[in-house]
């Protein structure tokens, strides 16, 4: 004999937890209950100890054991399911039995002899179930906004390693980019910054020119005469000024020193021979030092750049040196008007104090 489960005072008018046996989890339903009877409530057996059990007509339902019983007077609840494939129509539901058997099984799953409740849910496919369709985004400003994906941001240089092909690398921020040839052309010095339009690379395609060495120096040559071109068309009959970087400067003035002093050019040389463990920056031979210092000077024009380019290159192809000297060609710009007058103003004023010491 089966013992009575009692009624809820205050039965629940909405919500409620059925148990999922096929996914071993509580699922979440809208209820709407007229009356609900609860016994006490036990922890359902794991889905493993549910293999064995006869199943009802219900797929993944288990059935109630044999000896359970429901009395005519018992309160039975109406539960309806929104938002599934079928709607719940009817649910039959047990109170626990009582003290299971010597083996354990009556009044329980049908196999741990813990004592369970149980539901028998009958469906009806006759009246479909409509799907809630989604509300508005939270990131949509209103309701019925659609969300607008954000246009990228545009490219803030254009990477120049392969002209006839676009780079397609997606490396266009600023950070990224590689002037390639501005140590030539002195930089940041302020000679240069007034240049806008520079061969950049993004880093990833610097470091694919740069990995062949020799073949860089040969194409940083045609690099520099089209940066001369550039200019032109930016500042026309623009002039340079054709210097030495300052460690090869003071390379070459020590041999001209040592020289002077009665060493011959041979110990001279040896003795600023290019320091072979200075890898960051390349030292050519005294000799390619000689030779380039009779084009340095003030006021050179595109002509004259171009033919000191032509002389390296060459010098590159017959391997006297490994790479471009570190040579730069510095725009002369126009000095304001106002800059002209302040410098012969000042020069005025020293001879005047050169006079008067006299």
């Amino acid at each position: 004999m089966s013992t009575k489960p009692q009624a809820l005072a205050n039965p629940p008018q909405k919500g409620g937890t059925f148990y999922d046996p096929i996914g071993n989890e509580n699922r979440r339903i809208s209820l709407s209950v007229s009356a609900v009877t609860v016994s006490e409530v036990h922890p359902f057996p794991p889905a493993e100890q549910l293999m064995d059990v006869d199943h009802a007509a219900v797929e993944g339902l288990p059935s109630p054991p044999a000896d359970h019983t429901m009395d005519d007077d018992e309160v039975v609840p109406t539960v309806e399911e929104n938002n599934s494939e079928y709607n719940i129509t009817e649910v039959s539901k047990a109170g626990n039995a009582e003290e299971g058997s010597a083996s354990g099984h009556a009044g329980c799953c049908g196999h741990c002899g813990a004592p369970t409740n149980w539901a028998r849910l009958s469906f009806s496919k006759d009246t479909p179930v409509m799907p809630i369709s989604p509300g508005p985004s939270p990131l949509s400003d209103a309701a019925g906004v659609e969300n607008v994906t954000p246009s990228p941001l545009p490219p803030q240089f254009k990477c120049r390693f392969d002209d006839h092909n676009e780079c397609r690398t997606g490396q266009t921020d600023m950070k990224l980019a590689r002037k390639t040839i501005s140590d030539h052309f002195g930089r940041n010095k302020a000679a240069t910054r007034a240049i806008k339009d520079w061969p950049m690379f993004c880093r990833k395609h610097y470091q694919r020119a740069t990995y062949k060495s020799d073949q860089w120096q040969l194409r940083k040559c045609m690099l520099i005469n089209n940066q001369f071109a550039s200019i032109e068309k930016q500042f026309p009959g623009m002039t340079y000024e054709i210097v030495l970087k300052k460690s090869e400067n003071l390379r070459l003035n020590g041999y001209y020193l040592a020289s002077a002093n009665g060493q011959n050019s041979q110990a001279a040389a040896q003795a600023f021979a290019p320091n072979d463990s200075n890898k960051k920056n390349y030292e050519a031979p005294i000799p390619i030092l000689r030779e380039l210092g009779h084009y340095l000077g003030k006021n050179k024009s595109r002509n004259d750049v171009q033919k000191v380019v032509a002389l390296v290159r060459d010098m590159l192809k017959k391997d006297e040196v490994k790479q471009f000297p570190a040579l730069e060609f510095l725009p002369m710009f126009p000095e304001p008007t106002s800059t002209r007058r302040s410098a012969a103003r000042a020069t005025a004023a020293s001879s005047i104090s050169a006079t008067a010491a006299q």
